[in-house]
């Protein structure tokens, strides 16, 4: 069905952020080293009684020190129907809880996330919603490390 294929899909993006659409971001620029960084996301989806096979992605991404010092989304930028409620770092982990509009239903996600060292993290999102009268919940895992230094060129492969 492409309709559900396309809900993974945003659910998916949507599951990836660090959110920058809020003035209460905390200062995490020098929490984690710039640097090409390796992602692995594993999403499991429930839409009404359907569940939706478990979708993996893994992707790379150059975050320079200019992305960190403007607290922008360390994992994606593809998310503009979403606000941030609320975020907080304390200790090694930070909590949000972002509301995301589509275009026939809502999404709340619960996200926490753990950083293990400056070259690497990890956490859960929890998704909650209804897309087009169905109900929606999703679980997502993410995994991420700094690979090294940004290659020039390889950007955002």
């Amino acid at each position: 069905d492409m309709k559900l294929h396309t809900v993974g899909i945003t659910l998916l993006l949507a599951a990836v952020p660090w959110a920058a659409h809020a003035a209460k971001v905390p200062d995490l620029s020098h929490v984690v080293d710039p640097g090409e960084w390796a992602y692995s996301v594993e999403a499991n989806m429930q839409v009404g009684e359907m569940a939706i096979p478990v979708k993996k992605l893994s992707k790379k991404k150059c975050i320079t020190q200019k992305d960190l010092d403007k607290s922008k989304n360390w994992l994606e930028d593809s998310n503009k129907q979403c606000t941030l409620e609320n975020m907080n770092y304390s200790g090694n982990v930070l909590t949000f809880t972002q509301k995301c509009k589509l275009s026939d239903g809502s999404m709340t996600m619960q996200g926490k996330m753990t950083i293990d060292s400056r070259t690497a993290y990890h956490g859960v999102i929890d998704t909650a919603g209804s897309v087009g009268g169905q109900n929606v919940k999703g679980h997502t895992a993410i995994k991420a490390h700094r690979t090294g230094p940004c290659t020039p060129g390889k950007d955002d492969k």
